[in-house]
């Protein structure tokens, strides 16, 4: 009999521990999940802002059409605040070095074609 009722405690005991371990994997894995989502959902926000960065230079390399640079601007700050929410919602310092990287490599191209385009007005 006590044979038994060990068998049956240890294996309800099994059985709620499993329990508790699969739901907390669960759960992790949920996370995990969310914030791939979050990190590809900025990563594609980035690129397509880069890419309309892109289009508006053309624009105005192509128009000379002040509108563009003030577009330009525009999504520059975008840019910007993009990468401060993804800086504020990262729990890894990993992921905010890389930010930082990008934040300062951007800063760089930025410069650069700031002062092309100024060259570019001037001349026109």
């Amino acid at each position: 009999m006590i044979v038994i009722l060990s068998i049956v405690f240890t294996s309800l005991l099994f059985s709620i521990i499993s329990i508790f371990l699969v739901y907390n994997i669960n759960k992790s894995v949920e996370e995990l999940r969310d914030r791939a989502v979050d990190e590809a959902i900025f990563a594609s926000e980035l690129e397509n802002q880069l890419f309309l960065q892109k289009g508006l230079v053309t624009y105005f390399l192509t128009t000379k059409d002040k509108k563009w640079l003030e577009d330009l601007d525009n999504y520059n700050n975008k840019f910007f605040e993009l990468l401060h929410q993804i800086r504020i919602k990262s729990k890894n310092d990993l992921h905010i070095n890389y930010v930082s990287l990008i934040e300062r490599k951007y800063s760089e191209y930025n410069f650069l074609r700031n002062r092309i385009i100024f060259f570019i007005k001037i001349t026109t």
